[in-house]
């Protein structure tokens, strides 16, 4: 349940007791390279519903970390 102090104060005020939402948790991501000569790649996509328009895109870096398409 994602509320504003708003959205709480008008459900308060019809007599509805809502929750405020928690906090994410917030996680630390640390890339690991890959051996030496070898390309890592990185991608990700996303749908709009089961007929819904795709996306998708990816990264390719190199043991350094350097961007190479």
């Amino acid at each position: 349940m994602y509320n504003t102090i708003t959205d709480l104060s008008i459900l308060s005020s019809c007599g509805i007791r809502g929750q405020p939402s928690k906090a994410p948790k917030i996680r630390c991501i640390t890339r690991h390279p890959p051996p030496y000569s070898v390309m890592k790649i990185n991608v990700d996509g996303g749908a709009s519903g089961a007929l819904g328009e795709l996306t998708g895109g990816g990264v390719f870096r190199d043991n350094y970390g350097v961007f190479r398409g």
